[in-house]
């Protein structure tokens, strides 16, 4: 629901376009 998560796992560099497609498929639902 908040983009916390998304940063936190963004930190971590794995997969960050990934996690941010994920994110935008959420809201796109």
């Amino acid at each position: 629901m908040s983009v916390q998560p998304c940063i936190l796992y963004g930190n971590s560099g794995t997969g960050k376009s990934s996690i941010m497609a994920e994110i935008a498929i959420k809201i796109g639902n």
